[in-house]
């Protein structure tokens, strides 16, 4: 694909009239696709004199225009600011998203008449529709009425929860639908109450946008990954490399099993104290290890670990040999119980 328009998608959104809405017309009227993009900024610069504010900026982009016309700053469309000094919350920002969807319902159902343009002097009407929301992974949830990234529902695409972060069996991932997040915004913003609200948020990452007005619009398709911050910054780049350690000199795996650890690793010093502490020695002993050496001792072990906290680490680690956490100085008693453990009677 070269431009947006490749893209299947923009051509399933569904007209007024049931039909696919960018076609050809009879009466030659104007089918126009924008897409959409908020984002604060810190209008004092870098904090100067520790001054500091957020003023957000609603955006629009005509996707009929050019790819080298198209994000000119003569060309996007400023729908909106919100002067701040601090960010509207999730449920503020529909207030200020209501006059332009109130226009967008207006131009896709009734269309906009022009008197007068340079290609149609005798005048054109057009209708036009929310294609696209391009935003950063924050904005994104708060525009399409997603709960927080941090939160147990922190996939804008499946329903895989916080806990299961780490699995990797894309097959087992149960999908999320327009239809379903619909249904349940609606029901937060009929909700008798705030707890009824909190109630669907944290059981569904879903709450109420002022888009979901839009008939056509789907939160899920409609949903673009943020470029920027994904590519242009490297984020993408350090998440694979830096954090997942992954290297094109390094053979991969199935994807469903932990990678062994190196020999560098399982030679060094401090992993063979470790291993040593933790086949004869005590809980105390083992809590004396950095995290980064008890993840790998966990790694060693075929131990599937979430995340790599020293308190978490540990409390898997003690489980896995059968300790309690009550500190143990039989060492004997500790070798009886990791033995038993590796051959599957405890």
């Amino acid at each position: 694909m070269g431009d947006i328009w490749d893209a299947p998608g923009l051509y399933k959104i569904p007209g007024p009239d049931g039909h696919p809405f960018i076609r050809k017309c009879a009466n030659n009227e104007g089918r126009f696709l924008f897409s959409f993009n908020m984002d604060s900024f810190n209008p004092f610069q870098l904090k100067q004199a520790g001054r500091s504010a957020s003023v957000m900026g609603l955006y629009m982009v005509c996707l009929n225009l050019p790819p080298e016309a198209r994000f000119k700053s003569e060309n996007m469309f400023l729908a909106g600011i919100i002067p701040g000094p601090n960010e509207p919350s999730k449920e503020e920002i529909n207030h200020f998203l209501r006059p332009l969807v109130d226009d967008l319902l207006k131009s896709y159902f009734d269309g906009v008449y022009y008197t007068c343009t340079w290609k149609y002097p005798k005048g054109r009407k057009t209708r036009s529709a929310l294609a696209l929301i391009i935003c950063d992974l924050p904005a994104a949830r708060q525009a399409l009425g997603f709960a927080g990234p941090q939160s147990t529902n922190f996939c804008l695409y499946c329903k895989l929860q916080l806990n299961d972060i780490n699995d990797l069996n894309v097959g087992d991932w149960e999908l999320c639908s327009c239809e379903e997040h619909r249904r349940l915004a609606f029901e937060w913003q009929d909700g008798s109450s705030e707890v009824r609200r909190a109630e669907i948020t944290n059981k569904h990452g879903v709450q109420y946008s002022e888009f979901l007005q839009l008939p056509y619009l789907d939160p899920i398709q409609s949903l673009c990954v943020d470029p920027m911050h994904t590519f242009f910054l490297r984020i993408l780049s350090r998440h694979c490399q830096d954090i997942w350690g992954m290297d094109v000199e390094i053979k991969d795996g199935d994807g469903l099993t932990t990678d062994p650890i190196s020999s560098e690793i399982r030679s060094s010093p401090a992993f063979q104290k470790a291993f040593l502490a933790l086949r004869t020695g005590t809980l105390e002993t083992l809590r004396s290890f950095k995290a980064a050496t008890l993840y790998h001792l966990a790694t060693d072990q075929g131990i599937h670990v979430k995340g790599r906290k020293h308190k978490h680490l540990i409390t898997i680690l003690t489980k896995y040999v059968g300790l309690t956490f009550v500190p143990f100085n039989d060492s004997s008693i500790l070798m009886v119980q990791f033995t038993a453990t590796r051959q599957g009677v405890v």
